[in-house]
C-alpha cells in the first residue's frame, strides 16, 4: 500500500463462502493487520491454490502478485494489481490439466525481464508441463 512496510498476501483456496472451493485470496497491511483488499473465486475454482510475487507487471512502480485458480475447467492464473487487487490480464491453460497449480518466479541474471512459471500437473497426457509466461504481456 506504500506505506513502506512489507504487505502480506494469502489464498485460501478451500474457502466454501462462494461455493464449494472457491477460495479467496487477502492482502494483508505489514504496518496494521487490516485487509488491503480480498478478492473471491468462483465455485470449484480454488481461488489462490498458488501466489507468486511477480514485481511490477502493469509499470505503475508498485508490485503486483499472480494468483492461481487450478480448479475451474481450462486452469487459470491471473496477474492482480498490488495496490487494489484488481485483473491486471489473466493466462489459462489446457482444459482440466490442473493449469495454475503451482507458480514461481524466474529472475535472469543480468537485466533480462522476469518470467513467471506455470505449473500444469495434467498437461501432455498427464506427463506435466510447465509454461515460462511474460507477467507484463497480455494472454
Amino acid at each position: 500500500d506504500g506505506d513502506g512496510s512489507q504487505d502480506w498476501v494469502i489464498g485460501a483456496p478451500g474457502w466454501d463462502g462462494i461455493g464449494t472451493n472457491s477460495g479467496y485470496v487477502v492482502a494483508i497491511s505489514g504496518a496494521t493487520g487490516t485487509a488491503l483488499w480480498t478478492r473471491n473465486g468462483s465455485t470449484g475454482s480454488r481461488w489462490g491454490e498458488s501466489l507468486c510475487a511477480v514485481g511490477d507487471a502493469n509499470g505503475d512502480g508498485r508490485p503486483d502478485v499472480a494468483v492461481g485458480a487450478p480448479g475451474v475447467d481450462v486452469g487459470l492464473v491471473s496477474i492482480l494489481s498490488g495496490p487494489n487487487g484488481g485483473t491486471i490480464r489473466t493466462f489459462s491453460g489446457d482444459p482440466f490439466t490442473g493449469f495454475g497449480t503451482s507458480l514461481a518466479l524466474l529472475r535472469p541474471l543480468g537485466t533480462g525481464p522476469v518470467r513467471l512459471l506455470v505449473g500444469e500437473p495434467g498437461g501432455v497426457s498427464n506427463r506435466g508441463r510447465v509454461w515460462l509466461l511474460d507477467p507484463t504481456q497480455p494472454a
